[in-house]
């Protein structure tokens, strides 16, 4: 799986309906990711451990895992996995498969 980067600093409103099985998320909120926490989670997404995408953006592994936190917080998750999920439902990263082009 390949995680193309979008656009930094991406903002997305979420409207759900009653019906929808989110119990702990909040309705009518946005979700807005800084250039910088987009650019982790795309590392994230690709595979690469916190200590990785830190050597990938030259800074320490405690400030990938500050912006991990930001962005489990913003998108009311408590893991990486949770977080493809929730970044993808709501268009914040693309995600191919190999071999496919668009």
């Amino acid at each position: 799986m390949i995680v193309s980067n979008p656009q930094a600093g991406s903002v997305v409103e979420i409207n759900r309906s009653k019906d929808e099985p989110h119990d702990d998320i909040q309705d009518n909120r946005i979700v807005s990711l800084t250039k910088r926490e987009a650019e982790v989670l795309n590392l994230v997404l690709e595979g690469k451990s916190s200590r990785e995408a830190a050597a990938a953006l030259v800074c320490s592994k405690r400030t990938v895992d500050f912006h991990l936190a930001r962005i489990y917080d913003k998108l009311q998750v408590t893991n990486r996995v949770q977080a493809m999920r929730r970044a993808t439902l709501l268009g914040l990263v693309e995600v191919t498969m190999p071999g496919k082009q668009d």
